[in-house]
């Protein structure tokens, strides 16, 4: 069996896309492997048994020089120490994605549209290495979903969806071209959903949603750790909590009602709790929320592969989502990934969130967190679970077993070979 992965990202540990696939194909060998991606970064794993890789600078450069866009990545080009972004420009360009969010979406489709990559050398790649399926990761980009149909329709073979982040149920924007973007959006989710061989969803709420909404097979496979689940508990003594992941969608605000609540309870008891957050180079600007607060410190990016050593060194792990209206639908169906990862850690894990989204239902429902719904329960929450070593003790013992049950990455990659074995074997069956 060969899997055509066709994602934004490359299979990478230094983000969180490329971290979840690098745990739903951890059980996969490189020569089951191939990936075609567009975002300007090379991989840091050798993962895959062949890369190929269009970007936008690349398309957009073919529209005026007529040469193609997209290019080979040759096995020589992966370190363990290349980065997401290759240059400080595609970094900028980066960092803000989401301001005029939908007018960039446009111009992007735009874009690709004009652009000359459907290349011979991307025929070529694909006709030497005939894959059997594909396995794709779309997003809100509307010319990602035109890029998998064209490849799809080149190569006939079954095609599997992976939902991990919803844009069809839970992208709600007041604006008026945000609304007229996602009019068509949701009509290339579902011309891809109903053409997909089998959709795998994040969440058992989202694989429900799909399943009424699309009448299609829909299975759920949960984000795996792509770190060893820990068999004890660490021993820590430093007061200090830790976050780690994006400011993005109004988290930041939700960090901020923590910190606000460590700043009071260092006040009134004399305490000296503190909360670092580990966030990328861009949330520096969301950053700013955290200005009058004392006990918040920014801290430095730090390899993905020292993640789980740096979680297992603080007193509390933090997961947080935003209150605001909009924030809530957006986030709904969503788990994020460092969720599996702070579970696994032996680290007790307190989650601040709306009661109505899938992450705070999913870890309230398997009491496997701290989960606070009201801002006016952080302070007497965090004083509790600071002070008692018992009680840390009792959430992480809990976190560990959900860990072993829902998020190992060898049962979920396994979960998905399996799938895929069957996608192509009922295809030949049908042939």
């Amino acid at each position: 069996m060969k899997v055509l992965i066709i994602s934004h990202n490359p299979i990478t540990d230094y983000n969180n896309m490329g971290k979840t696939l690098l745990s739903l194909f951890s059980e996969f060998s490189e020569e089951e492997l191939i990936q075609l991606y567009i975002y300007p970064t090379i991989p840091n794993l050798k993962k895959c048994g062949s890369y190929f890789r269009i970007t936008d600078k690349e398309v957009l450069k073919s529209i005026f020089t007529l040469n193609s866009a997209g290019k080979k990545i040759e096995r020589q080009e992966i370190h363990s120490d290349n980065k997401l972004y290759q240059n400080n420009k595609e970094e900028l360009i980066f960092q803000n994605k989401n301001k005029s969010k939908y007018i960039k979406l446009i111009c992007r489709s735009i874009l690709w549209k004009l652009g000359h990559w459907k290349s011979l050398e991307l025929s070529n790649w694909l006709n030497i290495e005939k894959p059997d399926c594909i396995f794709v990761a779309p997003g809100s980009s509307l010319f990602f979903y035109h890029v998998v149909t064209y490849i799809s329709q080149k190569l006939d073979v079954p095609v599997v969806s992976y939902i991990c982040d919803d844009f069809y149920f839970s992208s709600i924007t007041p604006s008026l071209i945000g609304r007229f973007y996602m009019r068509f959006l949701r009509k290339e989710i579902k011309k891809r959903i109903t053409k997909s061989k089998t959709v795998l969803t994040i969440c058992e709420e989202l694989t429900d949603a799909y399943i009424k909404e699309f009448g299609c097979d829909a299975k759920t496979v949960s984000t795996g750790t792509n770190f060893c689940i820990t068999d004890s508990i660490p021993k820590v003594k430093q007061e200090t909590i830790a976050y780690f992941g994006g400011l993005s969608i109004n988290r930041d605000l939700s960090l901020s009602h923590i910190g606000e609540a460590l700043d009071r309870i260092n006040e009134t008891d004399n305490t000296h709790y503190r909360l670092e957050i580990y966030a990328s180079i861009q949330a520096k600007e969301q950053g700013k929320v955290f200005e009058h607060i004392k006990s918040i410190q920014m801290m430095n990016i730090i390899p993905g592969s020292k993640v789980f050593e740096a979680m297992q060194s603080y007193r509390l792990l933090i997961h947080a989502e935003s209150f605001q209206p909009q924030d809530r639908l957006r986030v709904r169906y969503s788990i994020s990934t460092k969720i599996a990862d702070s579970l696994a850690s032996g680290v007790c894990l307190l989650a601040y969130g709306p009661q109505d989204i899938a992450s705070i239902q999913y870890l309230k429902k398997n009491a496997c967190a701290a989960v606070v719904t009201d801002r006016k329960d952080l302070e007497d929450t965090i004083r509790r679970l600071m002070d008692s070593g018992k009680l840390r003790s009792n959430y992480a013992d809990k976190a560990r077993i959900v860990a072993s049950k829902n998020h190992d990455s060898t049962k979920q990659s396994r979960m998905v070979k399996r799938i895929l074995k069957g996608c192509i074997e009922h295809e030949s069956i049908a042939d």
